[in-house]
């Protein structure tokens, strides 16, 4: 059987785990952030949440800090009540800290709470800078509010949007030139996607402090350079794996669909780079 390797500083619960077994001395420490995010599953849009802790301590004097995801309970990430997910969330929680205890790693023992999930989702919605939803405009309706809707995507200002629901977790550097430009309707709400589900992958995978997003417009060509300094991937087998690369097969189907090109620098320890560019023309609204 294969021996996995032990990473230093630690990046996962299991290095905590071998370097506590190797004599180090460890300590740990466990915070929450619980996120609200946009999701397209089979291209269809809905509200999930991403339960993430951060783990902090020492270990024999050096400091640490990495972040794991635990809302990959529900199938597909889709629990039909909110209370479920915060459930298995903790039920894969504490699996990880039993695996800590009997190392002789001691950790407060906190959970995720359904009540601060709450009040960080009400928070999000008394935003006023928040857009207001489909949801928010029915039941604006109902009490007799005149509402008039004119759709439209600012797609640029939509991916800074969805870019700051992250922001106390990762930093994110987003340069553009096109902040006044409008594309096609078809291209604006597939970079979005795309856009979104890189950001997503990233959250998700990859133990990220970092994101870089330029979008420069220059000749009629569209460009698009992503990037992330998290612990990267073995692109090939991820793209062949027909579960694991779903979310990699969206993305590129995405590109290609536009008439696009692109080229992918990943790797283990290397993080992950994406660049694509497609032909398109201004829009004259």
């Amino acid at each position: 059987m294969m021996q996995q390797q032990t990473h230093y500083p630690p990046c996962r619960i299991t290095d905590l785990v071998e370097l506590k077994k190797q004599g180090a001395n460890v300590t740990c420490q466990a915070t929450f952030e619980i996120l609200p995010v946009e999701f397209a599953y089979h291209d269809n849009p809905f509200r999930a949440h991403i339960f993430l802790c951060m783990f902090n301590g020492t270990v024999n004097g050096e400091a640490y800090s990495f972040r794991k995801c635990y809302c990959r309970g529900c199938p597909n990430n889709l629990c039909p009540h909110v209370s479920q997910a915060v459930m298995i969330a903790n039920r894969y929680l504490q699996r990880d800290y039993h695996r800590l205890e009997q190392v002789g790693i001691a950790v407060d023992k906190r959970l995720f709470s359904l009540e601060e999930m709450t009040v960080k989702y009400e928070d999000l919605h008394e935003d006023p800078d928040q857009p207001m939803t489909i949801h928010d405009l029915i039941a604006a309706a109902k009490h007799d509010r005149s509402i008039n809707v004119e759709p439209a995507l600012e797609w640029v200002s939509a991916v800074e949007n969805f870019a700051n629901l992250f922001s106390r977790n990762i930093r994110i550097h987003l340069t553009s030139n096109i902040d006044d430009f409008r594309f096609p309707k078809t291209v604006e709400s597939l970079l979005y996607r795309i856009i979104k589900e890189l950001i997503n992958n990233t959250v998700k995978h990859a133990f990220a402090s970092e994101i870089n997003l330029d979008l420069t417009y220059r000749n009629q060509m569209l460009l698009c350079t992503y990037s992330d300094n998290g612990i990267g991937f073995n692109w090939n087998k991820q793209i062949e794996s027909p579960t694991r690369g779903m979310g990699l097969h969206n993305i590129i189907n995405r590109i290609r669909s536009l008439g696009g090109d692109f080229s992918v620098d990943a790797g283990p320890d290397k993080g992950f780079h994406i660049r694509f560019e497609l032909q398109t023309i201004l829009r004259n609204d």
